[in-house]
């Protein structure tokens, strides 16, 4: 597969995020200064057309039906107002777009998007070591999923490995959506005004439930006495017939409402939402079904939503009932809802939910697994987008195998990012890295495992060339002792790694990475202890990476394990600075650097 670099655009994206935040940031303002002058001449007229009836009270200063002309400007000035709202909000969430995507690109994204904590799980074999969620994370990194389904659905895929031929077709897949830059932009706009995605995932349930309205007698009724109070409002108002009739359209709108309390609330329970991300389920859908792909899941997917009996496509009638629930929502607006409850809204608009749910329900839960893994792809493809310098990792069909060359952390800033190699296979199925305190070995343990995660997703990595087989993933990097539980690092630590030994028991064979094993523990009991939960992994079928500070802990590969090679993480102290260059070097580590820190740092020892 083609490099993104050479595929998508002549200017890197960098500059086109630059040219499009410069351009929309004068529609914004333009928009913004529209929308307040719209907005106060809607209030000032509803403040002179409210005083102007006020003064004709009792007197007649102005007649009915002047009156009733003088509501049209207000109706024109709310439907204006109401579009350029819209568009200012439509032009706010693309600049937003942009301004995320060069906070992205020049390093300043940490904290600022989606961090996926609520999606992570208890006991994760490598979540928690490797910053898949949280403030800074790799989720933050990636994910523009507009909807909860699909931020869960990119959550899901980076924290287990895909088969070999999901992950081939999400890399098409992701080929093929990474140019479409209009459409991350357009799909973001269609969001809305709020800024946290809607949970949509409630209407499962709610498209499930049976049948509540079984007559239509209620809403034929609701409609007469809808017609009913507007010709009391009309009696009271124009023919000045004072206010009977209205009494009565209330008193039997009360009746009516009380009949129907029970149906209504089963009726609305689960679509009380907002329809900010139906906005992206729609324009997703949409682009599915309008499109011709080449990739294999991207037609697949297509197939799948074109599965309904409906005359209409699915991006209508889920346009259809965002509708419908944005009708249902203009009751909670103080100033329209006693117009509503005269008019028998909520009911009216009930029917009109319980007809399209039994309609198109059945079809609810399929859709929106197709919008979440459309939005986990397209965040995927933003990231090969943005970053055009990366690859997708081959397939190996070797069971254990992994060779990656200049592999680099995409949570590190490019300048600051030194590559290393790695090759592991059947003749290499432990390495062990030794160094100094701060030497690279913590960060090359969590760049190699960042980048497997990434490629079994079906997701670039940030690499030259990689080439990898399918594998399970454990990590022990980050061990802390707890007081509230009452364990020692060490037991924690021991803890875990059984969790991988666990882990390697099952048919999949695991690739493990164990920061400093052992280091709990006095060197002689880490030694042997090493030794065997080393053998004993190796002997399941495991390959992986051990890093550690402790020399005699590297004789492991020389004197009772084969198929394992020792690598190393220098430094050099010079006229009293302690230097780095993290790069990895064949052998063993032959000093260490803690009596020059402790010196460094001013503390006194002696060595007598």
């Amino acid at each position: 597969m083609d490099q993104i670099a050479n595929k998508y655009s002549e200017q890197t994206p960098l500059l086109i995020y630059e040219e499009r935040e410069k351009s929309l940031l004068v529609k914004n303002n333009s928009l913004a200064r529209w929308e307040s002058l719209l907005g106060q001449s809607r209030i000032l007229w509803f403040i002179l057309f409210g005083l102007m009836c006020w003064s004709s009270l009792g007197r007649g200063d102005f007649s009915p039906w002047f009156l009733s002309i003088m509501i049209i400007p207000f109706i024109i000035l709310l439907v204006l107002h109401e579009r350029v709202t819209k568009a200012w909000q439509d032009v706010s969430r693309n600049l937003e777009f942009y301004q995320s995507g060069l906070a992205r690109l020049k390093f300043k994204w940490q904290g600022k998007g989606s961090q996926g904590l609520r999606f992570r799980t208890t006991n994760h074999p490598y979540a928690d070591d490797l910053d898949i969620f949280g403030a800074g994370s790799l989720f933050e990194l990636i994910s523009i999923a507009n909807t909860l389904v699909g931020q869960k659905t990119l959550a899901e895929w980076l924290q287990g490995p895909a088969d070999a031929s999901e992950i081939k077709q999400r890399q098409e897949s992701i080929h093929e959506l990474a140019p479409l830059l209009d459409l991350r932009q357009e799909m973001n706009a269609k969001a809305g005004a709020s800024k946290t995605p809607a949970d949509i995932s409630s209407l499962v349930s709610w498209a499930d439930q049976p049948p509540h309205l079984l007559s239509k007698i209620p809403l034929f009724i609701a409609i007469i006495l809808a017609a009913y109070a507007l010709f009391s409002i009309h009696a009271c108002v124009v023919l000045n017939l004072g206010l009977v009739h209205v009494a009565i359209a209330i008193f039997a709108n009360l009746l009516l409402a009380s009949f129907m309390s029970r149906g209504m609330e089963k009726i609305y329970h689960g679509v009380d939402l907002h329809t900010g991300s139906f906005g992206v389920v729609s324009r997703a859908m949409t682009f599915l079904e309008n499109t011709t792909f080449k990739s294999a899941k991207l037609r697949e997917m297509k197939s799948r939503i074109q599965q309904t009996s409906s005359k209409n496509p699915p991006s209508i009638l889920i346009s259809n009932l965002a509708i419908w629930i944005d009708l249902s929502n203009a009751l909670k607006n103080l100033m329209f809802s006693p117009i509503g409850f005269l008019l028998n809204w909520k009911i009216i608009v009930g029917y009109g939910l319980e007809k399209w749910r039994m309609t198109n329900g059945t079809h609810i839960h399929d859709w929106l697994k197709i919008i979440g893994q459309f939005e986990a792809l397209n965040s995927l493809a933003n990231f090969a987008y943005e970053n055009p310098e990366d690859i997708f990792p081959e397939l190996s069909e070797e069971k254990t195998f992994l060779h990656a060359s200049s592999l680099g952390h995409p949570l590190m800033q490019k300048d600051a990012c030194i590559r290393n190699d790695l090759e592991m296979d059947s003749k290499t199925r432990l390495m062990i890295v030794s160094g100094s305190n701060m030497s690279g070995k913590s960060t090359y343990l969590r760049t190699v495992g960042i980048n497997v995660v990434l490629a079994f997703a079906g997701a670039t990595v940030k690499a030259r060339s990689m080439k990898i087989s399918p594998m399970a993933l454990a990590a022990v990097l980050k061990i802390q002792d707890s007081l509230a539980e009452g364990k020692s690092r060490f037991y924690a630590e021991i803890q875990r790694i059984r969790q991988v030994v666990d882990l390697a028991d099952g048919s999949i064979p695991v690739f493990f990475l164990l920061d400093e094993i052992f280091s709990g523990t006095n060197s002689h009991d880490r030694k042997l202890g090493a030794s065997g939960v080393l053998k004993g992994l190796l002997r399941r079928s495991a390959i992986g990476i051990v890093t550690t500070h402790d020399l005699s802990l590297a004789a492991i590969a020389d004197q009772s394990i084969s198929d394992a090679k020792n690598t190393h993480f220098a430094d050099k102290f010079e006229e009293g600075n302690l230097n780095f260059d993290y790069t990895m070097k064949p052998g063993v580590v032959r000093h260490s650097n803690a009596l020059e820190l402790m010196r460094a740092v001013g503390l006194e020892i002696d060595q007598e």
